[in-house]
């Protein structure tokens, strides 16, 4: 189920300051963390009902090499990323 992928305000945020923190440690690292974002959303795009759920409708992915869960809600062909969130924080 490929269908629209929409970014929350604050989602956008997280993600524009952890690429920012990244570069800003090593270059083309943050470059590094988008690919592997992007990655996902391929993913859950795809499948979005294949990732787990600790409460319904929000679902998450953990990236593997970055300690970051993105979480999402899947409705009516649209793909809603709620948070790109460091593993780090309290929820």
């Amino acid at each position: 189920m490929a269908g629209e992928i929409r970014f929350s305000t604050q989602a956008t945020i997280e993600l524009d300051n952890a690429i920012a923190w990244y570069e800003s440690r090593q270059p083309n690292l943050g470059i590094e963390f988008l690919e592997e974002i992007e990655n996902a959303v391929s993913k859950i795009a795809e499948h979005p009902e294949r990732f787990p759920s600790e409460q319904l409708p929000i679902r998450h992915y953990t990236l593997r090499r970055f300690p970051f869960t993105i979480f999402y809600e899947a409705e009516q062909g649209m793909i809603q990323i709620a948070a790109i969130w460091h593993q780090k924080r309290n929820r």
